[in-house]
């Protein structure tokens, strides 16, 4: 599902795999790297995924990926929450939040992320302390 095109099959997929890691991450312990591999791949804005809809005088952005970008970061909070963030990569899950998360132009997508990084202060606070600039 990673090569697929369609915003919204890749939501289904991600979603599928945080509900997989949710209940027994050990399922997926050997395709941990693919699963990473797949969620920071769906994080960043994708420019062709906005459409501009013109409502009378106005012009309105309509954000195609945004449910792609919040299921691949909630995969990502899963992955950490349920005990492969001994597996996991900290220092690229960090900035993936702070770099791509945080700035994002969804509010929902920031408050995600901000969750996130307050979890992630609690348990690699040098991590995020070596990206605080």
């Amino acid at each position: 599902m990673a090569k697929e095109s369609d915003p919204e099959v890749k939501r289904n997929a991600l979603e599928g795999l945080t509900s997989i890691v949710h209940s027994n991450w050990l399922i997926v312990k050997d395709n941990l790297r693919d699963l990473e591999e797949f969620a920071y791949g769906e994080t960043s804005v994708r420019k062709d995924l906005i459409d501009e809809v013109e409502l009378g005088p106005f012009k309105h952005k309509v954000d195609r990926g945004l449910p792609m970008r919040k299921s691949a970061f909630q995969l990502l909070e899963t992955l950490f929450d349920r005990g492969a963030a001994d597996y996991c990569d900290m220092s690229r899950l960090v900035e993936a939040v702070t770099t791509l998360g945080l700035i994002d132009a969804a509010e929902e997508v920031s408050v995600l992320n901000l969750h996130i990084l307050a979890k992630l202060t609690q348990r690699a606070s040098v991590v995020v302390m070596s990206r605080i600039d």
